[in-house]
């Protein structure tokens, strides 16, 4: 698993920047909104469809939308410090640096069912909920 998302990082650093001037931010961003809409999925997979509760963060429900931008500073700050202080963006790039067409390929197609297979599992996880509590 963290094979692939050293990989899938690769691949998005790769793709940004190339017309970017902040690749890895937008890497973060990406990698950051679908572990983001992964776990919300798993959550509501878990308390509203599995146990059938209705299970509200203490802060209320008004503020939910704000626990993201409040979690993405401090996620940035390690990413951060490990890719870039700590040298793991060079190991990862020599890595996959080097890497054939067919691996390529195949790697590319790993990146696109994940985005698909993430997309696909929360669209999910809102049907069922919706079939199991009614909204």
């Amino acid at each position: 698993m963290v094979k692939f998302f050293k990989y899938f990082y690769f691949r998005m650093f790769s793709y940004f920047s190339d017309s970017s001037s902040i690749p890895l931010f937008r890497t973060f961003a990406i990698m950051f909104v679908f572990a983001y809409f992964n776990l919300l999925a798993i959550y509501t997979l878990i308390f509203s469809v599995v146990l059938n509760t209705n299970f509200t963060p203490p802060l209320g429900s008004g503020i939910r939308w704000f626990w993201p931008i409040i979690l993405i500073l401090p996620l940035f700050i390690l990413f951060y410090y490990r890719l870039e202080r700590r040298g793991l963006h060079d190991l990862i790039f020599v890595e996959y640096l080097n890497e054939t067409k067919k691996q390529k390929a195949k790697g590319g197609r790993c990146v696109i069912f994940y985005f698909i297979g993430s997309i696909l599992f929360f669209v999910l996880t809102l049907w069922l909920r919706e079939v199991v509590r009614g909204y």
